[in-house]
């Protein structure tokens, strides 16, 4: 009974931990979004995605995803750096409202535990400066830009 109470307690706090980092680049998500300058595009290849975001000044901040990790990058000079890992799925979608592009952001965390009576599902909003979004379809990996 004292092994099952300390495990369970091991768990909410790798889970609370988790819903934390989450949380945190889902806002570092949204003001990423709010500086974007000119469109954000997506790109896609099977389930790999790409998301860039134009900044100020001609740079720009991408973002990963790619076997249950995401990776965001500040600048194009800059490497890749890992901010999400564990992740069942993640999609970027636009959709426009009266001119202005707003952008939502979903993704899954993976679960550790076999029977989840709520399943680890998030979801960012953010408007992009009045941007209209591009999809794009060609998919350029981490290193090779």
């Amino acid at each position: 009974m004292l092994l099952s109470g300390l495990e369970a307690t091991r768990q909410l706090q790798r889970q609370t931990a988790t819903i934390s980092q989450v949380l945190d680049v889902g806002e570092r998500w949204r003001a990423d979004i709010r500086k974007a300058v000119s469109p954000i595009t997506v790109a896609v290849e099977g389930e790999a995605q790409l998301l860039r975001i134009p900044t100020a000044g001609g740079g720009e901040v991408d973002y990963h995803f790619h076997a249950g990790q995401l990776f965001r990058r500040g600048a194009v000079d800059q490497n890749w750096a890992k901010v999400l890992a564990g992740l069942r799925s993640t999609s970027f979608r636009t959709s426009d409202r009266g001119g202005v592009a707003a952008w939502r952001w979903e993704l899954e965390v993976s679960s550790q535990v076999q029977n989840v009576r709520l399943r680890p599902l998030f979801s960012f909003q953010a408007v992009a400066g009045g941007f209209p979004a591009i999809t794009a379809n060609a998919l350029q990996p981490p290193g090779d830009r």
